[in-house]
């Protein structure tokens, strides 16, 4: 089966899921984290995306956003993967890094409704599973920046308002169903929403096969 068709139509909301090509480490130090916020900035600042949601893992990095035309997801992703390549290699003083991305990014689109709040504790969440010391808040994600109240001023509020309650809830694991179907959109593309959204998105941007469950359809008898 071939690989979903790239979508990047400007007005929806998508995640982006980047991963370092053979597993290899993005940031290996707090300095590199910091300095990945501030090219993340750059690229706010350069194509003007609506950035809602980010969480940065030493081997990826995932984020929501809303770009604001045609194709600039697409320059978004490719804009800030190359920078941060360039810049990597530009402080390896002469040692060869080789490629640090994968060659394809991750990403789905989400209907900007409840769904939307649960696509954003997903990927603000996803630091959870490292290990840190009794009581510490994974440091690298806008969950952080909200519970801190500091959040930068180059992200964006979501179309749908945040409950009061939002730091209180997002501190609670979400479903696993609610999970599990998030990392398959995460890993095939496919879009996340309401049923009929689901299923209008899907042929609007030719994503049928998404939904399909994988392997060979099983053989009739008769």
């Amino acid at each position: 089966m071939g690989r979903s068709p790239r979508i990047s139509e400007g007005g929806f909301v998508y995640a982006v899921d980047c991963r370092g090509l053979g597993g290899k480490a993005l940031f290996r130090n707090d300095d590199e984290y910091e300095s990945f916020k501030g090219l993340v900035q750059e690229s706010v600042e350069k194509l003007e995306p609506r950035l809602l949601a980010y969480c940065l893992l030493p081997k990826r990095w995932s984020a929501i956003l809303v770009p604001r035309r045609d194709g600039d997801l697409s320059r978004w992703v490719g804009w800030l993967t190359s920078v941060h390549s360039m810049r990597r290699r530009s402080v390896s003083k002469g040692k060869s890094v080789g490629g640090l991305y994968e060659r394809r990014f991750r990403s789905f689109p989400i209907q900007d409704n409840e769904r939307l709040l649960e696509a954003i504790q997903f990927v603000e969440s996803l630091g959870k599973s490292k290990k840190l010391t009794s009581g510490e808040e994974y440091p690298w994600s806008s969950q952080h920046d909200r519970s801190q109240q500091k959040l930068p001023d180059w992200m964006a509020s979501p179309p749908i308002a945040f409950p009061t309650d939002w730091v209180q809830r997002s501190q609670k694991p979400l479903s696993e169903e609610i999970s599990d179907r998030l990392e398959n959109c995460m890993e095939r593309g496919c879009p996340y929403g309401d049923a009929h959204w689901v299923q209008r998105t899907a042929v609007r941007f030719k994503l049928e096969s998404t939904l399909r469950r994988r392997g060979r359809p099983k053989k009739t008898v008769g």
